[in-house]
């Protein structure tokens, strides 16, 4: 019989993984109104995952320094979006005080379009990076994005596949208006809230490759990117 061996993480793979069914990660969040949902039967993550109502539903992580990025890094999420009910702007993660004057990054809906938005800020809000996928409402849908800052550039992959990248510029600087944490289901500012399903939230301190995109995909709930792994 052959042994399986779960893969060691490394220091630049994966740090940060929501799991609601897991009690070790639910020992490290700090919830408020918050729902969770199993759906039995559900090829997305076993049936794991988090719904937000769009109003009142989000996650805050306390301790977030770890997140405050000078580096390359990734974002994996797969997200079921109410695109009647998400607000504009509303984050599906946010590590971004707006207008602060300090850097950030999020990942949430572009205005009131359907875009999901990479959104990439550097020292004093200049220098900052855009890049989408297009939404489908109701829909189980994964996405990836990527900040490559060896080679200044950024990435979005949406069901395994590219679908929009750009050149970086500027560095990342202060992130001084993250004290009050890390935001899931919501921005900074109320009024900021994503509606939908949101399952499998994975971040890394890699640049994932387009290989790595795939399998992520291709393999929900259980897909590890080469290098990195659950201990």
């Amino acid at each position: 019989m052959a042994h399986h061996h779960k893969p060691k993480v490394t220091a630049d793979g994966l740090i940060f993984y929501v799991d609601p069914l897991n009690p070790k990660s639910k020992d490290k969040i700090d919830t408020t109104d918050l729902s969770f949902f199993h759906e039995s039967g559900s090829s997305i993550l076993s049936g794991r995952g988090i719904r937000f109502d769009g109003s009142n539903d989000y996650i805050v992580i306390r301790s977030a320094d770890q997140f405050k990025f000078k580096a390359g890094f990734s974002v994996s999420v797969w997200v079921k979006p109410d695109l009647s009910n998400w607000d504009a702007w509303g984050r599906v993660i946010n590590m971004w005080g707006a207008n602060t004057s300090t850097a950030g990054w999020f990942v949430g809906r572009n205005s009131s379009t359907n875009n999901l938005e990479w959104r990439l800020e550097t020292i004093d809000d200049a220098g900052d990076g855009s890049y989408v996928m297009e939404m489908t409402d109701g829909v189980w849908q994964h996405f990836v994005g990527v900040y490559d800052s060896d080679n200044s550039k950024a990435f979005v992959y949406k069901n395994g596949v590219l679908v929009d990248s750009g050149d970086t510029s500027g560095t990342f600087g202060s992130y001084n208006a993250h004290l009050n944490g890390m935001y899931i289901g919501r921005g900074w500012f109320n009024g900021e809230h994503m509606a939908g399903d949101m399952a499998d939230l994975r971040i890394f301190t890699a640049s994932l490759d387009a290989g790595q995109a795939k399998q992520l995909y291709e393999r929900p709930g259980q897909a590890v990117p080469l290098g990195a792994g659950l201990s």
